[in-house]
């Protein structure tokens, strides 16, 4: 313990305390030197599971709480609370020895800048207790007690491509590449979180039962550390109930999109991808009738109607007489591909989204996520959406 931050302090004060020397009371006791105080409006519920995660390092200082204590009539009533009520629970007879594990813990820590070392040093010698233990904890609220890990952790994966690494809240990277090192910008989150009050568990419960495990990844969510800590700090019904649907959609997207991956591609689409990216001139291509085209039957949106209706023009033919001089059983491809396409349809994907993951799962399966051949497989969909395998209507 070289840091004076929130955690250290209370675990220091808890060996120091006679009524209040154990984890959980030591902790809310001195927290609520502040919460108790009217003009704070605290909301957190300083329970056991907060009060453990605190001084574990899980959780930041409450932002209620570290503003509150930047109020001027704040101050004063953390100052007589600690005055009236903590120095006289303090063990006399170890007294002394508390204080000075903060003060060395104060001398250690090389985030302290010297002149607050100096001034810290002044109060500890002046014998002031009160005014000593109240200023070291006003100074631990304002520093980070969140242990800070940058790792990315493989086993955050899943929760991660849930969400298509992006927080579905605010929109921005989960996951940021520096120099070639994925740095996490994410908390794994509980959609129904851990600690909220009756009241609020049984208005959450209206909306979608709590769960019996609430760490199981059925209730966890990839979200920013912003938008993480915002809903945490004090979730509301609307930001529940939005939480609980954008699950439900990114779940079952990510089921369809696993589904597909297990499927195989058969050989015929790989020696349809290969003539693809092999070609090497587009005037010797045999060109579709534009009266056959099905594409403003199926395709709703009119840039994404253009792409398709360009590639179709253009190789229908091309693929179509690949296929028929390498496989005399097109259908079992083709039904392949629909099933394929009917997964993605069903879990709610937009027409774009289905043309991208179709493209993604073929190019995955064909090039084994190498950079060539991406915009043959958005073809070779094109091909299947114009042969009525995918946005079968």
């Amino acid at each position: 313990m070289n840091e004076l931050i929130l955690s250290t302090y209370i675990q220091i004060m808890q060996d120091g305390l006679v009524e209040h020397n154990k984890q959980e009371v030591a902790g809310r006791f001195i927290l609520e030197s502040i919460a108790l105080q009217e003009t704070a409006c605290v909301m957190t519920n300083l329970d056991a599971k907060k009060i453990s995660r605190l001084v574990s390092r899980k959780d930041p200082v409450p932002d209620d709480i570290k503003q509150a204590s930047l109020k001027s009539a704040v101050v004063l009533g953390v100052k007589n609370y600690f005055r009236d009520k903590v120095v006289s629970d303090l063990n006399p007879y170890t007294q002394d020895d508390t204080l000075q594990k903060i003060m060395n813990v104060i001398v250690q820590d090389v985030q302290i800048s010297d002149k607050l070392k100096d001034r810290f040093k002044c109060i500890y010698c002046s014998d002031d207790v009160a005014e000593f233990l109240s200023e070291t904890f006003l100074y631990c609220l304002q520093r980070n007690n969140k242990v800070v890990d940058n790792k990315v952790d493989y086993q955050d994966a899943p929760l991660l491509a849930e969400v298509s690494y992006e927080c579905p809240l605010l929109h921005v990277k989960l996951v940021e590449d520096v120099k070639g090192v994925p740095k996490k910008n994410y908390e794994i989150t509980q959609i129904f979180p851990d600690g909220i009050s009756t009241e609020l568990e049984e208005a959450f419960s209206r909306i979608q039962a709590k769960p019996s495990n609430l760490d199981d990844p059925s209730n966890l969510i990839a979200l920013s550390v912003e938008a993480s800590e915002k809903y945490l700090l004090k979730p509301t019904e609307d930001e529940y109930r939005q939480l609980v649907k954008i699950k439900r959609v990114v779940g079952r997207k990510y089921k369809a999109l696993n589904a597909i991956n297990r499927i195989d591609l058969e050989e015929e689409i790989r020696l349809a991808l290969n003539a693809l990216v092999e070609l090497t001139t587009s005037k010797q291509l045999p060109q579709l009738e534009y009266e056959a085209l099905r594409i403003d039957e199926k395709v709703d949106d009119i840039l994404l109607q253009n792409e398709v209706r360009g590639h179709v023009l253009l190789y229908y033919r091309y693929i179509e007489s690949i296929f028929s001089e390498s496989t005399d059983n097109f259908d079992e491809i083709a039904g392949e591909v629909k099933l394929s396409s009917q997964k993605l349809e069903k879990s709610g994907m937009t027409q774009e989204e289905v043309i991208n993951a179709l493209a993604e799962w073929i190019h995955n399966k064909a090039f084994m996520n190498g950079a060539k051949g991406l915009l043959a497989c958005r073809i070779v969909v094109c091909f299947f959406i114009q042969n009525c395998e995918v946005f079968y209507r």
